[in-house]
Formats: structure tokens, sequence, C-alpha cells
């Protein structure tokens, strides 16, 4: 039997969308949309604990729930990271500043489906680490349907 070539592949633990297998293991450099970075190759877990992972003064994330504030007058709206199945960036063309939409999908789900943060600072890096731990909760809410 003979191993895949080196390159890029789904990550076998999909927190990112892809991994680098070097033809013998997994490295780890990994990339998610236009992000890329570096992930230890070993499963991940979430923290019993909640921690803060990132905030700008308008929006913070942390390793359990996402609240992206959508308008100023407005309080941040909170969404446990369980719940979102994807996210999407809009950017303008170039520009570092973007908007982050998480896609809100789950059994029984009927309020809103997408949750908006605009003017949000490295838009890729930011979306890319919500998919991450919002993989990460599915896989600790329901460990038979997302095996790891």
């Amino acid at each position: 039997m003979q191993a895949p070539v080196p390159g890029w592949y789904p990550d076998p633990h999909g927190d990112w969308e892809s991994r680098y297998w070097d033809g013998q293991v997994w490295t780890e450099h990994v990339r998610t949309g236009q992000f890329a970075a570096t992930a230890p190759a070993e499963p991940p877990v979430v923290p019993d604990t909640e921690q803060q992972v990132w905030a700008d003064g308008q929006h913070v994330l942390t390793t359990h729930r996402w609240f992206p504030r959508e308008h100023a007058k407005q309080p941040p709206a909170e969404i446990p990271l369980w719940a979102v199945a994807g996210t999407e960036v809009r950017t303008p063309s170039g520009a570092g500043v973007g908007t982050v939409v998480a896609v809100v999908d789950y059994p029984g789900y009927t309020d809103r489906r997408h949750w908006v943060a605009p003017n949000v600072v490295d838009a890729h890096r930011v979306a890319a680490f919500v998919r991450l731990w919002a993989n990460r909760n599915r896989r600790k809410a329901w460990p038979a349907a997302y095996p790891h």
C-alpha cells in the first residue's frame, strides 16, 4: 500500500479546510479560505473553562461562543459555537477589514441563519478561528456524529 503523495488534503480533524501531508505524516501547516497558519497535528480539545481567543473592541470570540456586534447601538448577539455550521468573509478587494458572516444551522433551529460582524480587522483570520472552534464544539457536543 502506497501513501498519498505530498500535498494539501482535508484536515483529518476537521478544524481547518486543509492540512499539508508531507508524504509520511501530517504537518502543522493548515489553511482555511485565504488564511494559512500552523497548528499541532494531534487531535484538539475544547477546554471545560471558557477562554477568550480574540477580541477587537466590538466583537469577541471565546472557545465556546461568538459575540458579533451588528449595530453599534445594540449589545453583541451571542451565538453558541456548536451552532455555527460555517463562515463566510465579505471584503472589498484587497482590504484587511471585512465582514465575517457566521452561518447557523442545527436541527430544530428556527431563528435567523446568518449572523453578521462588520468591520472586522483581519476578517479571514477571524472567520477561520470561528470555524475552527465551531467544529471543535460540535465534536464535543455530539461525539457520535462527529467522530475524532
